[in-house]
């Protein structure tokens, strides 16, 4: 009888044992930056900037001051490339997430996490940590998810293109093209 009792409680402490401890399991909340950078750029809160952001370069546009000319392009081209590596690669999004900062420790506590990372940007986690994907939940922060259209979707299903793949010769031309437009050369 005794061997039987050592034996069960033995075994009962060798599955125990073999249970993985959720109290020290780290919860990494991820996202797909594309498609939260699709959300930003279809929020009312970047549409406001742009059109706040249009109007003053077309003001200066207006003008004869090629300094000025040349620093708000320089802006406008920096800001499409950034863009673009948030949409089309991998780019970081602090930058967009820093707009909704206030609410991501919501965002973190109503999923449990204790961290939120780009998916992109999580080179190495321990095989007991466990994701969780907050896409969603964070596009959400921007543009309600049922007035994003399939596009939103696609995006969430495709591969990440690396961000090397976006040079800065795209922004170079970016501003060869403006200079021959805007100032003859």
């Amino acid at each position: 009888m005794k061997k039987v009792f050592y034996a069960t409680l033995g075994l009962l402490v060798m599955i125990l044992g073999c249970q993985p401890n959720l109290k020290n399991t780290v919860k990494i909340g991820t996202y797909d930056s594309r498609a939260v950078t699709y959300a930003y750029i279809f929020s009312d809160m970047n549409k406001e900037l742009q059109q706040k952001l249009r109007t003053e370069r077309d003001e200066i546009m207006k003008t004869n001051d090629t300094a000025k000319w040349k620093e708000t392009m320089s802006k406008v081209c920096t800001e499409e490339y950034l863009t673009h590596q948030r949409f089309f690669a991998t780019g970081s999004t602090a930058s967009i997430l820093k707009k909704v900062e206030k609410q991501l420790p919501e965002v973190a506590k109503s999923a449990g996490v204790d961290v939120i990372v780009s998916k992109w940007e999580l080179t190495w986690h321990d095989s007991n940590a466990l994701i969780i994907d907050l896409t969603d939940s964070i596009a959400q922060l921007f543009t309600p998810i049922e007035k994003l259209e399939k596009t939103y979707e696609e995006i969430k299903k495709m591969e990440g293109e690396d961000i090397d793949s976006l040079s800065v010769e795209g922004v170079i031309e970016m501003w060869q093209q403006f200079e021959e437009k805007y100032l003859g050369k």
